[in-house]
């Protein structure tokens, strides 16, 4: 991994593997004992707002955690968009790790 331009922030730390974000959306999972990261492929989980919507985009949020019921690690990603300063609506996305 290069040294980020931008900001670094830790989505969330599961079982010793820690989804780092950087900058606007790109994301990672690193497993420090290992000194080993996965770029998700995807990294803005296709957030984006949806045709039709004429509102802007005010915010991502990102969560990483693991689905014991399937034995997966899973990053979710919320997209907020606004009109004319009030909440719109939301984009949902979730990346399961065994995708690839």
């Amino acid at each position: 991994m290069k040294k980020p331009q931008q900001g670094i922030s830790i989505v969330g730390s599961v079982n010793g593997l820690i989804c780092v974000a950087i900058g606007d959306g790109d994301l990672f999972i690193w497993n420090p004992s290992i000194r080993k990261f996965k770029n998700l492929p995807d990294s803005r989980l296709k957030l984006e707002v949806s045709e039709g919507y004429d509102g802007i985009p005010c915010g991502v949020i990102y969560g990483f955690g693991y689905d014991k019921s399937s034995d997966d690690y899973k990053v979710v990603g919320v997209l907020c968009v606004e009109k004319n300063y009030d909440f719109h609506h939301n984009d949902v996305q979730i990346y399961s790790l065994k995708s690839d």
